[in-house]
């Protein structure tokens, strides 16, 4: 069940992006806009369905302004449990970024358990605090680097391990997101 999550977050993050650039490509021609980017709706709401007839998804939603007046990331959609107009209890919200966020919300922020999934294949899973990773948690690159520990303010920031994508590895504490204090590495040859 994870393995098709993660796909059909995969693929509804791809449909966001191709909106992005159709409207950054065309910004003139508003025909084209509206006709290309109804299609990738279309799209994007048959990826919605399939959550929800997965049973993964509430059946709450908040449709955010798609507005590219302004370059900041921008909430897209928002599918989960919503207390007095806002995000709370567990949802998904997708930006127009192409990031999809699955997991525990209060008054509209991320906070408890979640996973960050990210366009470029990056991952975060673990605790949040005020909208910020925060307490143990792992972040995974598309490049095969992995940290697996505790954060602060979205730093590294306590105990921690970090598995190089060449096989070393080190094993300490961290602050403020450097290697600060005791620690081993350990290199892929067996030497430490």
């Amino acid at each position: 069940m994870k393995v098709r999550k993660i796909k059909l977050y995969k693929e509804i993050s791809e449909i966001i992006i191709k909106m992005n650039n159709i409207i950054n490509e065309n910004k003139k021609n508003t025909e084209l806009i509206r006709n290309d980017i109804s299609k990738l709706y279309e799209q994007m709401n048959k990826q919605f369905k399939e959550l929800k007839n997965c049973n993964i998804l509430t059946n709450q939603e908040i449709n955010y302004n798609f507005d590219h007046n302004n370059e900041s990331i921008k909430r897209v959609k928002y599918i989960g449990q919503i207390l007095n107009g806002v995000p709370e209890g567990k949802g998904t919200m997708y930006w127009n970024n192409g990031d999809i966020y699955e997991g525990d919300w209060k008054n509209d922020k991320r906070e408890g358990e979640g996973i960050m999934f990210k366009k470029n294949g990056d991952r975060y899973e673990g605790e949040w605090k005020n909208g910020l990773y925060e307490g143990k948690g792992i972040m995974y690159w598309s490049d095969g680097d992995k940290y697996e520990g505790y954060f602060k303010n979205c730093l590294f920031d306590g105990k921690g391990i970090y598995y190089y994508n060449n096989g070393n590895r080190y094993e300490g504490d961290y602050k403020n997101g450097n290697q600060e204090g005791k620690g081993i590495i350990y290199w892929k040859n067996g030497d430490r």
